[in-house]
């Protein structure tokens, strides 16, 4: 379950990082 929550948490922040650089 927390493999997933870190999962999650990493694809959501590399998400919001793609949005400011681009």
């Amino acid at each position: 379950m927390q493999l997933l929550f870190s999962s999650l948490a990493t694809s959501n922040t590399q998400g919001k990082v793609n949005n400011i650089t681009h």
